[in-house]
């Protein structure tokens, strides 16, 4: 019993160990032996025996030499970037985004279609299936190079059975084993994060907040709000993955009915349908817009031409994004008093069409007197734009590469 358990720990720190050393290379390449024992505290025969097994698997390549401050100059190690691809899809109310990139985290691919929810379940997940077929031939890499794939997509979730339980504006779309239907039909590991946590780590790994000891992600849509929170390093979930649903927090007691059947929640305070009913409800009352032709059904203004007729300085656009904004505002300060990040990142659809539209939001935060330090704290545009929810669903993959640990 002693020798099994001995062999199962022996193993475990195996796994830990080269664990430790990959994400260390990922951090400082490019990095010698000596200083890789240095920065991880272990042995120099245990670096060259890992080192040993990860060049013979084809994960690290030698770069030429480093500095030397006397004697041999040490030979520099980096990722093999060509040793294994991730696939991140991102899953929307209007797209399925596809992005993969190699181990060195450089985009090699990406692919766009249109999400078409009213064609259903079925049809969408086979539309993920070809954008994911595409990567993958269109890049010209074997399957096997293929080390994971993340789902990105809208909760709510369960994210350790990888099942999609019922997004609110995703009809029909009940306890969907979306990871099962992915993995069965690739035979490649697959892991599913709701959007905004996937956001969040994306720009943990990889963005204005890398590494931070907490972080804060919004996600603003057309349709849809949502949140996401790391701390140090891990993404919290909470109690039946609900954490980070900002979207139905109440801020507006009297405020537009949500489409969760609530009056005043976020999601309907601040995201393109607040905005879009701001502007058709004012046409209705008699104001003037670049959009609206008398005579014309203001039902039909659609929300990109409100966008767009803000960036061109409309008055009535841009004050329905102002208030849009000033109500996200409310909704930062909330998190700010409740959750003390270091970091908030805001991304989504809306701030890559109307950049203000986070300036706004700061000013309201920053307008507010308690708690005393929220000047402290950082709010950051999004780093990816609207490739925020697929570079999520990559970060997820390297995650689960980098960190695992058992």
């Amino acid at each position: 019993m002693s020798i099994r358990m001995s062999n199962v720990n022996n193993e475990a720190m195996k796994k830990i160990n080269l664990s430790l050393v990959l994400n260390a290379i990922w951090e400082n390449e490019p990095i010698s032996r000596r200083d890789l024992a240095k920065l991880t505290g272990l042995t120099p025969s245990s670096i060259t025996n890992i080192i040993k097994q990860l060049m013979r698997d084809g994960v690290l390549i030698e770069t030429g030499v480093g500095e030397s401050n006397g004697g041999r100059k040490p030979v520099m190690l980096h990722i093999n970037g060509q040793s294994g691809y991730i696939i991140g899809i991102e899953l929307t109310f209007y797209h399925i985004t596809g992005i993969m990139v190699d181990m060195r985290a450089k985009k090699v691919g990406k692919l766009v279609e249109d999400t078409r929810l009213k064609d259903g379940k079925e049809a969408v997940i086979g539309r993920i299936i070809d954008v994911i077929d595409k990567l993958i031939n269109d890049v010209g890499i074997k399957r096997e190079k293929v080390l994971g794939i993340g789902i990105s997509a809208p909760g709510p979730y369960d994210h350790e059975r990888g099942v999609l339980i019922n997004p609110p504006n995703f009809p029909g779309w009940h306890n969907v084993p979306i990871v099962d239907i992915i993995q069965s039909k690739f035979n490649i590991p697959t892991y599913l994060e709701k959007e905004t946590q996937a956001a969040a780590l994306a720009e943990w790994w990889f963005g204005g907040a890398k590494n931070c000891d907490s972080l804060f992600a919004i996600s603003i849509n057309k349709v849809g709000l949502g949140g996401g929170m790391i701390i140090n390093g891990e993404v919290y979930h909470g109690f039946f993955d609900g954490a980070g649903d900002l979207g139905h927090m109440i801020i507006d007691m009297d405020g537009v009915q949500c489409t969760c059947g609530s009056y005043g929640c976020l999601e309907a305070m601040a995201t393109g349908l607040y905005i879009q009913h701001y502007v058709v409800s004012e046409i209705k009352r008699g104001r003037k817009s670049s959009i609206y032709k008398s005579g014309s059904d203001a039902d039909d203004i659609e929300i990109d031409a409100i966008f767009e007729a803000a960036n061109s300085g409309d008055p009535l656009c841009m004050e329905a994004l102002d208030k849009a904004a000033y109500n996200l505002g409310i909704g930062i300060g909330n998190i700010i008093n409740v959750c003390s990040p270091d970091v908030i990142v805001i991304g989504g659809e809306i701030p890559a069409l109307y950049p203000q539209y986070v300036q706004k939001a700061v000013i309201t935060v920053h307008g507010r007197a308690y708690p005393g330090y929220n000047k402290d704290v950082r709010i950051l545009p999004a780093t990816f734009g609207q490739e925020m929810g697929a570079i999520g669903a990559i970060s997820l993959v390297f995650h689960n590469i980098f960190k695992i640990l058992p």
